[in-house]
């Protein structure tokens, strides 16, 4: 029952400042359960199912009410925190999404432990759009994820010139 993509770009725009001045972030979050995969393979589907419905009820406690939760693959779901005031609260909020989810799921008579890498990009300053936003909220999950997962990433543009160079590496390998 969360909203997808397409609802995440309409609620960005709802909640983007129409003052330039306005010193309010929004800020996205990319929320990628670690070893999700793991869990499908082992248990099934359908406890993976039900722990996805666990996540995101937890993910829902976790923000206010004019902030938005969408699911947007398997295992990742998409945030909009809607008017943080700085960055520090952000990587809070971050750190309270992990907390919750690092605590024991009991699903089908069993109990479920799983964690999460989150990658934080803001609007305007990482992306003017949801697309934008989502890939560099993603490839700094990607980097919290290759750090061991259970914590949280910035965006840096330095994340994708080092992704940049890799792509262009291999690239050239192959040739």
């Amino acid at each position: 029952n969360l909203p997808n993509r397409l609802s995440l770009r309409e609620r960005l725009k709802q909640v983007q400042p129409t003052d330039a001045s306005n010193e309010e972030l929004v800020t996205i979050l990319s929320v990628g359960l670690d070893r999700f995969n793991q869990i499908n393979d082992n248990l099934g589907h359908d406890v993976g199912d039900l722990l996805l419905k666990a996540v995101a009820k937890r993910l829902t406690n976790c923000i206010s009410n004019q902030d938005t939760v969408a699911h947007l693959n398997s295992s990742q779901f998409a945030i909009i925190l809607a008017n943080t005031q700085q960055k520090k609260e952000a990587g809070d909020i971050a750190q309270t999404i992990l907390s919750n989810l690092s605590q024991t799921f009991a699903l089908a008579g069993q109990e479920i432990f799983i964690t999460a890498s989150i990658g934080i990009a803001f609007y305007p300053r990482d992306g003017v759009d949801i697309e934008q936003l989502l890939n560099h909220a993603n490839t700094a999950m990607t980097k919290a994820k290759q750090q061991g997962g259970d914590q949280y990433e910035f965006y840096t543009i330095a994340l994708n010139i080092g992704s940049s160079d890799r792509l262009a590496l291999r690239s050239s390998l192959r040739h």
